[in-house]
């Protein structure tokens, strides 16, 4: 087991206003069609591929079969713990702090190919993008503001 933090303070410098989002984490595994996220059941989100931005995702399990780009604002709030499963052991868990969002990719096949910097081309089939993050919108802050978030990653 591994545990990998990352944490972001952001303080636009001085006489400055600020616009930012930010998020973080990928995962490689063995098969991604055989993986499972729990902690997203019954949650709104943007489906980046079909372009609809007001989807409310089922009370399963989300695996992976397709082209996959959403965002989700997870229903039970940020201290939702997201967990990623593969063969039902459990692989990957987030822990979230002020990043309220949560960002599934996965490029499989055909924009895979499109993607001149995807490595190995058939990469798509070993890794999954679980990212939790601040990333539905801009964020702003004026000068004297600040912001912080991070995620706590628990690697089984």
């Amino acid at each position: 087991m591994g545990v990998s933090d990352f944490t972001a303070y952001i303080l636009p410098s001085q006489g400055n206003s600020l616009l930012f989002n930010c998020g973080a984490l990928s995962e490689k595994v063995q098969d991604v069609t055989k993986i499972s996220i729990t902690g997203l059941e019954s949650s709104p989100y943007q489906d980046k591929v079909t372009k609809k931005m007001d989807n409310t995702s089922s009370n399963d399990a989300l695996t992976i079969s397709s082209f996959t780009d959403r965002v989700y604002t997870p229903a039970g709030g940020p201290s939702q713990p997201i967990v990623v499963s593969a063969g039902g052991k459990k692989i990957l868990e987030l822990a979230r702090d002020n990043m309220n969002e949560v960002v599934v990719w996965n490029p499989w096949e055909n924009a895979s190919k499109d993607m001149g910097d995807f490595r190995p081309q058939d990469g798509y089939r070993t890794m999954i993008c679980v990212e939790a993050g601040a990333v539905k919108g801009w964020l702003s802050l004026d000068q004297g503001e600040t912001w912080e978030g991070g995620v706590t990653a628990i690697l089984s």
